[in-house]
């Protein structure tokens, strides 16, 4: 089955909700936000999964063609984004998300609010932000939860945390190239603690860690090629950082 509702209907019906919403979030007037959203719930099964994209104009809409790595993530979850249009490489600590779309054009979307809805329980993840308030996270169960049994009532409370897992890795890796990012490039031992030292203070400050998938992500390889590299003689870093503040904070001049 198409994932994606196509009649004018439908997308009116999205692009009014999007604008009350917009509203509400406090969004500045005629701001060029995107709404992205999945009406069906994604599927790792299905490569064609596909998110539509809607705008204040109708000609806007656009369909964006979902990749293999956020399916994975968002395998059973029903996906719905707002947020503005933003010049790609801005600097700044907002929750971004670069997409591809259909007719070819990349553009940077600066997350004010998403869901990760769960299909199968009443349950939900939800990521905020605005430029007054900053970042704000939490775990949405639906008044159903109460109805269920014990067990079910643990199995929605961790389809929740999936939800946030989900969000986290969309936000971290959706931007275009991860904080640091050196794709493409040999790396040194004065690399990978250069890279520490700027995507480690942007993650800091969202009370994050850097996990051995964001090094993979900024070499354009695997984690588990990542963590190989790090072991490399010519190198010889130990993993986590956080573990070894004295080695990952040292000049890389040195």
């Amino acid at each position: 089955m198409d994932i994606l509702p196509t009649s004018a209907e439908f997308r009116q019906r999205g692009r009014a909700l999007a604008r009350e919403f917009a509203r509400e979030l406090g969004m500045p007037a005629g701001a060029d936000w995107r709404r992205i959203w999945s009406h069906w719930p994604l599927s790792k099964a299905n490569p064609e999964s596909r998110l539509l994209v809607l705008a204040d104009s109708e000609a806007d809409s656009m369909v964006l063609n979902f990749e293999s790595r956020f399916l994975r993530r968002w395998d059973g979850y029903a996906l719905d984004l707002l947020g503005l249009v933003v010049e790609h490489g801005a600097p700044g600590n907002d929750p971004r998300w670069r997409v591809t779309l259909d007719t070819g054009e990349a553009i940077t979307v600066q997350i004010w609010h998403v869901l990760a809805a769960a299909t199968d329980v009443p349950a939900a993840a939800e990521l905020r932000w605005s430029p007054t308030d900053g970042t704000s996270r939490r775990l949405l169960l639906l008044e159903e939860w109460e109805q269920l049994r014990a067990a079910d009532q643990d199995k929605a409370v961790l389809s929740a945390a999936r939800g946030m897992q989900a969000i986290r890795g969309l936000v971290r890796h959706g931007g275009g190239r991860p904080p640091g990012a050196r794709k493409g490039r040999v790396w040194r031992r004065r690399d990978y603690l250069e890279w520490y030292r700027e995507a480690g203070q942007g993650y800091a400050r969202g009370g994050e860690r850097l996990t051995l998938r964001d090094l993979g992500a900024a070499m354009g390889i695997s984690d588990d090629t990542a963590g190989a590299r790090l072991r490399n003689p010519e190198v010889n870093l130990p993993w986590p950082p956080e573990a070894y503040p004295e080695v990952w904070e040292s000049d890389p001049e040195e």
